[in-house]
This record gives C-alpha cells, sequence and structure tokens, in this order.
C-alpha cells in the first residue's frame, strides 16, 4: 500500500515524523553498540535484532576491540513497502548511513580502520507495529503509573522506573540487514 493509502488507516501517521523516528532509532542501535549499552535499546528493537547488537558487542569484547561508528549520521531514508498482516502493520525503509568504521584495541589503544574518512553503508529495516495500537490511547502512558512516557527514551517510566516496550505503542524495528 501507499503511504496515503496507510494513512487511511491511521490517519496520525506522518512520513517525515516516521522517518525521522527511525533515524533517531538507527543511530541509537549503533551508538549502543560503541558504548555497550545494549541495554538502552531494547525498547524499541524486537528480540532478534537486539539479540544481534548484543552478539556484535560480545564478539568485539572477545576480541579486546570496541567497534566504533564515529561521526555516524544518516544521509538518507525513505520507505520502500507498506503492508499488513494479520496482526501487524510493516514498513519498510531503506536507509544510507555515514560514518568512520574503525576499531580500538582496548590493550593498546591502537586504532585499526578506517578513523579518517567515513564510509557510505546501505541499510534495509524492517519496522512493525501491532495493529492493537489503534485501540491505545494517543498520549503514551506507562501502564503501572499512568505517566505520559517519553517514547525513545530508555523505555523505562521517569516516575515510576517500569520498563515498557515501545511495540505496544509504536513501530519497532525487527529487521535490520546491511544491503
Amino acid at each position: 500500500m501507499t503511504v496515503d493509502e496507510y494513512k487511511k488507516i491511521d490517519s496520525t501517521f506522518n512520513e517525515g515524523v516516521f522517518l525521522a523516528n527511525v533515524n533517531n532509532m538507527f543511530v541509537k542501535f549503533f551508538s549502543s553498540i560503541m558504548l555497550d549499552k545494549m541495554d538502552t535499546i531494547k525498547h524499541f528493537v524486537n528480540d532478534e535484532v537486539y539479540k544481534d547488537g548484543v552478539a556484535l558487542v560480545e564478539e568485539w569484547k572477545n576480541k579486546k576491540a570496541r567497534h566504533m561508528f564515529d561521526m555516524l549520521n544518516v544521509q538518507d531514508s525513505y520507505i520502500t513497502s507498506i503492508y499488513e498482516d494479520d496482526e501487524n502493520y510493516v514498513i519498510k525503509v531503506h536507509l544510507v548511513a555515514r560514518y568512520l568504521d574503525y576499531y580500538i584495541d582496548l590493550n593498546t589503544n591502537k586504532v585499526e580502520g578506517n578513523n579518517e574518512n567515513r564510509i557510505t553503508a546501505f541499510y534495509d529495516l524492517e519496522l512493525t507495529k501491532s495493529k492493537n495500537h489503534l485501540k491505545n490511547e494517543m498520549i503514551k502512558k506507562c501502564p503501572t503509573c499512568g505517566a505520559p512516557l517519553l517514547i525513545n527514551n530508555s523505555g523505562k517510566c521517569e516516575y515510576c522506573g517500569n520498563t515498557y516496550n515501545l511495540k505496544d505503542y509504536d513501530y519497532i524495528i525487527t529487521k535490520m540487514i546491511k544491503s
């Protein structure tokens, strides 16, 4: 379906805001790998994408190195398709990222890889949102205390500390493939 057709199903959908959120999630995902803080993104990715990120962190830890994605930004992103299945709406996005791709040896602090020129990398992302989201309130509220939730923050309620999963409210990344 087209964006306009999808807007008939979800009148609150805004393509620009959606892509800005996708770009933000993408940058946060790779930043969390660099900083070994995968728990900060768990609320906006599914278990498979989360486990892939954790595996990357562990791989580099085992090598006694830290993988860096310095000067990371999204150069472009656009929706390639929108469809629905029995339970979800699915939006596929093609994303063009630029970053310095190198690693730091944690024993010697020696830099290996490209830390002078940004590379261009292409990613295909799939984001999924439960069809039940339309039954939720427009203002996202903590299921425990009812306080407003800041969706792209840590995945924890600022008031009661309850952890929530974004899939109950909005799109989450369910696939991320470097193409």
